[in-house]
């Protein structure tokens, strides 16, 4: 029993929709209907996917039958096939590059105890850190205040940062080498804006 228009239409939107790169010479002859009506088809399967990028050609040749080619955009190559306009030359043809593959999967997710007993075995409980930051802190800003000092905005900050590294090295793994680093970096901040460098 042949299928009427509507059904082709159908058949082919179901087809192309699960496969839309599939041999469109081999689509035609399972459903029975044209090549040019099945290329037209998965234009439109093609055009319609919200999810692809679209590049349309101009024809410049009449082609003959099955036709592959490969499209090059801005330095990237990507295997596609040619879509055949139905029957006028030098009509625009619609392209469509394949889906790009799924993104990875999210990490799961780390429990903030995993996090919590992470920092302890490598700064220190949080407490003692707390503790001698606090203190350190206190007796240098007694000490500025006794002499009326006054320190900038990033001096400031950077004090409190730098004793706070302080504590963690006197808490937890001394040779943990980021603390170290992020103390040199602290200072280098104040010194290269005292120096006259632009700030970052």
């Amino acid at each position: 029993m042949s299928m009427h228009g509507k059904e082709i239409r159908a058949e082919l939107w179901r087809y192309f929709s699960g496969s839309p790169f599939a041999d469109v010479v081999e689509a035609a002859e399972i459903i029975g209907t044209s090549t040019a009506t099945a290329y037209r088809i998965r234009r439109e399967v093609l055009v319609n996917m919200g999810h692809t990028k679209k590049y349309v050609l101009t024809k410049s040749r009449k082609l003959k039958g099955y036709d592959k080619r490969k499209l090059t955009t801005k330095g990237s190559v990507a295997s596609i096939e040619e879509y055949r306009a139905p029957e006028e030359e030098g009509s625009p043809i619609q392209l469509a590059l394949p889906l790009a593959p799924p993104a990875p999967p999210a990490p799961a997710p780390v429990a903030v105890d995993d996090v919590l007993n992470e920092r302890a075995s490598t700064y220190g409980r949080f407490v003692d850190v707390a503790e001698t930051t606090q203190t350190l802190m206190g007796a240098i800003a007694t000490r500025l205040a006794e002499r009326g000092t006054i320190v900038q905005h990033d001096q400031a900050l950077a004090l409190q940062m730098i004793v706070q590294k302080l504590a963690r090295i006197a808490n937890g793994d001394p040779d943990h080498l980021d603390s170290w680093l992020d103390i040199a970096g602290y200072a280098t901040l104040v010194a290269e804006r005292l120096s006259g460098k632009a700030p970052r």
